[in-house]
């Protein structure tokens, strides 16, 4: 137990002081913009995704729907 934490331990060292040197030094920080609210940004980061999301979800529930009717015939049927 004490030996799986200090490995956890030292790889997040490692891993952490590869992670930060990979870092630029000499950049100017980004200045974040916000995000303009026009039909087309509405449609792509609002409407799109809900729709993906309803299409998956609907997807799930016909084929949840057509295995439970497939499993009702099958032991009606025995």
């Amino acid at each position: 137990m004490i030996f799986r934490k200090l490995v956890v331990v030292f790889s997040f060292l490692v891993f952490g002081i590869k992670a930060y040197s990979q870092s630029p030094d000499m950049y100017p920080p980004t200045v974040p913009e916000q995000v303009e609210f026009n039909l087309f940004n509405i449609v792509l980061y609002i409407i799109l995704p809900l729709a993906i999301f309803a299409g998956y979800f609907g997807y799930r529930y016909s084929k949840r729907k057509k295995q439970r009717k497939k499993e009702e015939k099958e032991n009606g049927e025995k």
